[in-house]
């Protein structure tokens, strides 16, 4: 079947418009760089890079529920991220998540109605031997203060590696906003606000030891080094 000429030009703006929606980022920091796609980001929104640390600022990640509708409000988003060394003779070491933003509860009868909740996991996968590690992202501290203003909150999550002397890994970030209330009058609201993913390398043991030995020879030189009240006078 043959394409009409306006048709042929639709399907190339689709295709054309796919491929600029759709492109790989690679931010390089101190010790690692941080690999994704910035059209599967999200709710996260594309993130700023400090350090070893990658911010990000989310402004529509929230979720709701007024009065019973929705009897459950419930927000969602994941987003993978390929990390690995700057240096090739450095492994990932360790994986850290915070998280923050605020939440508000309303019930002026006081009779328990509504509540926020805030979870997902981080999960750190081995791209050279698929070996996974996870860790629940939980809140510090309950998410039960009811009136206003609205109350912060914080959540954070951890996964060592260390051990795996990873070259390369996948970073899975989900997170999930719930809000519920059952009766009127009541409000339940839950935001995030910034989310910060940071991943560290560490030296390998053959460089660590050389290091020290390094170290030590120079120790050794200093304490063999006479000194000015040692030296002999020939006056």
């Amino acid at each position: 079947m043959k394409l009409k000429p306006n048709m042929l030009f639709a399907t190339l703006g689709v295709a054309l418009s796919m491929n600029v929606a759709a492109a790989p980022v690679s931010l390089v920091g101190s010790t690692v760089t941080y690999s994704f796609d910035d059209a599967l980001l999200g709710l996260f929104g594309l993130p700023t890079l400090v350090g070893d640390s990658l911010f990000f600022t989310p402004t529509t990640f929230k979720a709701q529920s007024t009065n019973g509708s929705p009897a459950l409000g419930f927000t969602s988003a994941t987003m993978n991220i390929r990390v690995t060394p700057n240096n090739p003779a450095q492994w990932i070491d360790k994986v850290s998540l915070q998280e923050v933003g605020d939440y508000l509860l309303f019930d002026p009868f006081n009779v328990g109605s509504e509540g926020v909740a805030v979870t997902g996991q981080i999960r750190v996968r081995d791209l050279s031997t698929l070996a996974e590690v996870t860790d629940n992202i939980v809140p510090i501290g309950p998410l039960t203060s009811v009136g206003l203003p609205t109350k912060d909150w914080l959540a954070t999550a951890e996964a060592d590696v260390d051990s795996w002397m990873a070259r390369a890994v996948n970073v899975t970030v989900e997170n999930i906003l719930i809000a519920y209330t059952t009766a009127a009058p009541s409000l339940a609201f839950i935001e995030k606000k910034g989310v910060i993913l940071q991943v560290s390398a560490v030296p390998e043991p053959e460089t660590w030891a050389m290091l020290l030995a390094g170290l030590g020879l120079v120790g050794l030189q200093l304490r063999r080094k006479p000194k000015s009240s040692d030296k002999i006078s020939l006056s």
